[in-house]
């Protein structure tokens, strides 16, 4: 496999995980049993989306309006993302270097 097919599969690789944000909506039921029901959490495309109406599809058999908690966050963040991808590209690049030194030099 020659360097630079190797090189331009890294960087796909790389492209593909730049749309990983996932934002999880996630539904609660505040009940006054001794045992409240686990929580559904659910992925959305935008937190605009995680309202009282789509908890309520999805907890429709246990929970009514009046006792539901909701929440919606993301998984991965900026930072995360930064941090994760530059030691990939950090180790990329040093790979790239040692095979250029071995066969090139």
């Amino acid at each position: 496999m020659k360097p630079q097919s190797l090189m331009l599969s890294v960087l796909g690789a790389l492209a593909s995980g730049v749309t990983a944000f996932q934002k999880l909506c996630k539904c609660e039921c505040l009940s006054q049993d001794s045992a409240p029901p686990p929580p559904q959490i659910f992925s959305l495309p935008s937190c605009d989306l995680c309202t009282k109406q789509a908890c309520l599809k999805a907890t429709a058999d246990f929970c009514t309006d009046v006792n539901l908690r909701l929440s919606c966050y993301q998984v991965e963040s900026l930072k995360d993302m930064f941090i994760i991808y530059s030691f990939v590209l950090v180790v990329a690049g040093l790979l790239g270097a040692s095979v250029y030194r071995q066969y090139w030099r």
